[in-house]
């Protein structure tokens, strides 16, 4: 009875496992009308857009003006696993503009055929993804 019980609980443990990878939430950048912005505590606007799991996607301006938020694009994101976080950058006119970051614990991998391996000044290759739309630029 004893290992028909280990046996049961190894193949529930296993199964578990997989229910696990086979559910992984593939994630974007946030899209311009999803991201929400308030008054910066020094000026300029702060950045937030909600992940449907709770997580938090935040940017900051301090140069900003109230009405850049309806004024900026999509332009690239980078998956930097090395700080543990994605950057999504967006772009206006004059100091229109943000990044918005997603912390992580995990590191992240790209998913899709938008994104390529682009050197850094500092010799680093990061994964990174350019636009036009954030939804391209997916990641798990």
């Amino acid at each position: 009875m004893a290992i028909g019980i280990k046996q049961s609980l190894a193949g529930f443990a296993f199964m578990a496992a997989l229910t696990g990878h086979a559910y992984s939430a593939v994630i974007s950048c946030p899209s311009v009308s999803d991201i929400k912005q308030a008054p910066g505590e020094y000026g300029g606007f702060a950045y937030t857009a909600q992940l449907p799991n709770g997580q938090q996607w935040t940017g900051e301006n301090p140069m900003a003006d109230e009405a850049d938020l309806g004024r900026v694009v999509f332009q690239e994101a980078y998956i930097v696993n090395a700080k543990n976080f994605v950057a999504c950058d967006y772009v206006g006119k004059k100091a229109a503009g943000m990044r918005m970051v997603l912390k992580t614990t995990s590191p992240i991998r790209p998913a899709g055929a938008a994104w390529k391996w682009q050197r850094q000044s500092d010799g680093t290759v990061l994964p990174h993804c350019v636009g036009p739309n954030p939804t391209q630029c997916t990641f798990e």
